[in-house]
């Protein structure tokens, strides 16, 4: 069975026309996917950043009220950090609990 030259043309064109519109497709849903995780972990680290901040904040708060303190109580009596909210909320987990 012998096909028009005609026909290979346009089916050849369309073929290529698919082929084309695919890897454009492709292209930018591969671009868009790491723009987005490059954005992921910017804010990541903006929030490690802040609870890092916070930590140190904290800590040497700590540090200090126990040079200066008197009190005859344990340390971890006095000033305990226990959980406020899930790490996985994006909020700062830790709070003294004086």
């Amino acid at each position: 069975m012998a096909m028009d030259p005609a026909t290979i043309s346009a089916i050849s064109a369309l073929a290529g026309s698919f082929i084309g519109a695919l890897a454009s497709v492709t292209t930018s849903w591969f671009t868009h996917h790491s723009q987005s995780r490059s954005e992921r972990f910017k804010q990541e680290a903006a929030r490690r950043e802040q609870l890092f901040g916070a930590l140190v904040d904290q800590a040497s708060q700590a540090y200090a009220d126990g040079v200066v303190c008197v009190d005859e109580r344990p340390l971890r009596d006095r000033c305990r950090l226990v959980p406020k909210h899930s790490p996985a909320s994006g909020r700062l987990p830790i709070v003294p609990k004086i």
